[in-house]
């Protein structure tokens, strides 16, 4: 049985995190594009814009931290 050191939990949860904010993204692009309610496009503008910002933070805690 292999153990798990603290290095690779934290590769596989920012893995992870990067995976589900990628699909948020992708969730709130296809949602953006459907819909004609302006009140749920600008919301949906909104989300996105913090998800690509949280996106972005995540790739550069990965890129500090050394991790592909």
């Amino acid at each position: 049985m292999s153990i798990l050191n603290d290095r690779d939990l934290m590769e596989y949860g920012l893995r992870e995190a990067v995976s589900r904010e990628s699909h948020m993204n992708v969730k709130l692009k296809t949602i953006c594009k459907s819909t004609r309610d302006q009140k749920l496009r600008n919301l949906c503008l909104s989300l996105l814009a913090n998800s690509d910002s949280r996106l972005l933070m995540l790739q550069k805690e990965m890129k500090n931290l050394y991790v592909k």
